[in-house]
């Protein structure tokens, strides 16, 4: 009963870790996708002509 009750233990461990890391994962490529999606706007007011012509490149001595 040892060895199943240790084996039982072993796949409990095994699984938890498994769906800490699908979780984990998840999450992360959540906030990738929320943080690109809040970019965009940004991006494109950049990329207006008006704005681009307004500003001046500065030289570096």
């Amino acid at each position: 009963m040892a060895e199943i009750d240790a084996y039982q233990e072993y796949i409990r461990c095994k699984h938890n870790a498994f769906c800490k890391a699908v979780i984990r994962y998840a999450t992360i490529g959540k906030i990738i996708r929320l943080r690109q999606k809040w970019e965009r706007p940004d991006s494109a007011k950049l990329k207006r002509p008006h704005c681009t012509k307004q500003r001046k490149s500065v030289k570096v001595v």
